[in-house]
């Protein structure tokens, strides 16, 4: 994230806040890549909570929302609300086009090796997501529904207990003892 908020803080241009707020929608949302590249303005709604409810067309053809807070997405938002139309898609190339997830792909790999992260590919932004969920104590269902799964076992795939957080755990139980 910091990569893309030092570019943008540099050069308030369109790319640097699509390439940010393509970031965030995945490390921060929990969408898959082809959910974030049909975005419309129209697919966003600011409610009374300071949320956004995003409308995205999920994996399987159904609709679903999913929720960001105000604040984390507010500049971004005011950009494109300036720049584009309702039925706009936001995430284009510089031909105009329907933004591809071979181009998001490139985007993400070449500020992966900037930052010497040695993962590949959209997805794993998803997995970030769901893994800082767990980090911050978030229920596993609520995990699973944040990611639109409808089998538990999927999001535990995504979710993976880590060796520090088990031993975290042990920590609270035999210290009860």
């Amino acid at each position: 994230v910091n990569l893309f908020e030092k570019r943008l803080k540099k050069n308030k241009i369109y790319i640097n806040y699509r390439n940010l707020f393509l970031l965030k929608l995945l490390m921060q949302g929990g969408l898959r890549i082809s959910e974030a590249l049909n975005l419309k303005l129209s697919d966003f709604e600011l409610n009374r909570d300071n949320f956004y409810e995003i409308s995205i067309l999920s994996k399987g053809g159904d609709y679903d929302t999913i929720f960001m807070l105000e604040d984390l997405i507010k500049d971004e938002m005011d950009y494109f609300y300036n720049i584009f139309k309702q039925d706009d898609y936001i995430f284009i190339s510089n031909n105009g086009e329907k933004m591809s997830r071979i181009l998001a792909y490139k985007i993400f790999e070449t500020a992966y090796n900037k930052c010497g992260i040695k993962k590949s590919g959209c997805h794993i932004l998803r997995h970030t997501f769901a893994m800082n969920l767990l980090f911050k104590d978030a229920k596993i269902n609520v995990i699973q529904k944040a990611l639109r799964h409808k089998r538990i076992q999927t999001t535990l795939i995504y979710a993976d207990t880590t060796s520090d957080m088990i031993k975290e755990e042990l920590v609270k139980v035999q210290s009860l003892n």
